[in-house]
């Protein structure tokens, strides 16, 4: 009974997404609300793991609908920033994907692609192919979005609507924007 309620719930889940991404192709402020999402989850787990945020946007150029760009001191914490990658492919697909899987026209795939960097970087992998994911790296990033799925949503997501909102309202977050969005005085 619990295995096909999960997979009635995954069903559901990929429905809901592919109908977003008509929506988006439809409708500006249905990207700009993907965007958003996208972006406020690398920054809610920036803020969390107490990475240098530099900003974070929902600004279109080229490829990219947003981005959301820590300090460069952040890159001594290689392990914290793949879980900030980690983050955008926890909101973006059904943590279950082979990381192989993802389409490379999907939002997720610049965030596979930024672990894929680190984890050559950590010694993880040292070389991969197009078309095979080598075990190592599955399961290390398969870590690293658990990571990210339990810090986005250890406040039942509250810290991410609200770094959305602002998002959506401002278009553009400096670091302690985020910071004071996601760690609100009491």
């Amino acid at each position: 009974m619990r295995a096909k309620t999960a997979e009635c719930r995954h069903a559901l889940e990929e429905a809901a997404r592919q109908i977003e991404a008509l929506g988006a192709a439809i409708d500006p402020r249905v990207a700009d609300r993907r965007a958003a999402r996208h972006e406020a989850a690398h920054a809610v787990v920036a803020a969390r793991l107490g990475l240098p945020i530099a900003c974070s946007d929902i600004t279109e150029h080229l490829d990219r609908s947003g981005r959301t760009r820590l300090e460069p001191e952040a890159e001594a914490n290689k392990e914290g920033c793949a879980t900030v990658a980690a983050a955008g492919i926890v909101v973006e697909c059904d943590l279950r994907t082979r990381f192989w899987d993802i389409a490379p026209s999907a939002p997720a795939a610049t965030d596979v692609l930024r672990l894929v960097q680190i984890a050559e970087d950590l010694g993880i992998i040292t070389s991969w192919r197009d078309d095979e994911q080598p075990p190592a790296f599955g399961a290390w990033a398969r870590g690293k979005t658990r990571a990210a799925r339990d810090l986005l949503y250890s406040d039942h997501g509250a810290a991410r609507r609200r770094v959305t909102a602002s998002l959506l309202t401002a278009r553009c977050l400096s670091g302690p924007a985020i910071y004071a969005l996601v760690n609100p005085a009491p």
